[in-house]
């Protein structure tokens, strides 16, 4: 049988933990892109929420609907056949 020498045990040791170094390197690295990712997930559904709300707003405020209610309250815009009141 043949004898292992210490330099080639050493040689073992040194590859069997650069091995072990770079998996845990890896292992490092996924858990940080993994948090990432789950933060990056977490934003884009936020903002997928605030564009769909604003993209609402738009909608209503390019509407007749708003546009008169706008008139009527910043404007005192009135339609014939009505009166103003103006509150004291």
């Amino acid at each position: 049988m043949q004898q292992i020498t210490k330099k080639t045990k050493i040689k073992i040791f040194v590859i069997s933990l650069l091995v072990v170094c770079f998996l845990l390197f890896q292992f490092i690295f996924l858990t940080i892109l993994n948090n990432k990712q789950q933060s990056l997930s977490a934003e884009l559904l936020s903002v997928t929420e605030q564009n769909k709300q604003l993209e609402n707003d738009i909608s209503y405020l390019s509407s007749d609907e708003a546009k008169k209610e706008y008139a009527r309250q910043e404007l005192g815009y009135v339609e014939s056949g009505e009166e103003m009141f103006v509150g004291e």
